[in-house]
């Protein structure tokens, strides 16, 4: 008769719950560290995948030249510039996406737009430089104006003419 009140208790039913478990995990020789294990590498991967649409839509606003952030970047302002707009259009179609621009690391500060900004541009750089370099032929154009916060902007391009004499512009 105790033994049937025991087996009707919460503990009992929990215990139950854990031997069945331990017991398929044994079944399938897998400890908790590999389950854990695999669990972090697909975190991991989700993380990695999502840093990639948070730097592809920086490369996107610089190759067309769009200003990334609005004047309230606050999320309860209307218009939170054009970085946080289209991270915001493309997570409607990736909830991956979109669960990680609601947790609390998700890389859309301003000094995060600019480290991510100067990591494209240096990449971008040492492409460019030897493409620039082997042409043998080029010439330098600089042009520099301040911006609103009387800030001086410097942007330099170079236009080289390439050993099939085709003439091309990078800008830097």
């Amino acid at each position: 008769m105790s033994f049937n009140k025991h087996e009707a208790t919460d503990q009992h039913t929990q215990a139950t719950s854990f031997y069945i478990d331990a017991k398929r995990m044994h079944e399938r020789s897998t400890s908790v560290a590999s389950e854990v294990s695999a669990q972090h590498a697909s975190q991991v991967d989700v993380n990695r995948k999502n840093v990639g649409r948070i730097v592809e839509t920086v490369m996107l606003l610089g190759r067309q030249n769009i200003p990334f952030r609005g004047y309230d970047e606050s999320t309860e302002s209307t218009n939170r510039g054009n970085f946080i707009a289209l991270l915001s259009w493309k997570a409607s179609d990736v909830p991956e996406l979109a669960q990680h621009l609601t947790s609390k690391i998700h890389y859309t500060s301003p000094s995060s737009q600019n480290e991510i900004i100067e990591l494209v541009g240096s990449s971008v750089e040492a492409a460019l430089v030897p493409k620039v370099q082997n042409n043998g032929v080029w010439s330098r154009i600089a042009d520099e104006t301040s911006d609103i916060s009387h800030h001086e902007q410097l942007s330099l391009c170079f236009r080289t003419v390439s050993k099939e004499l085709v003439v091309e512009e990078h800008f830097f």
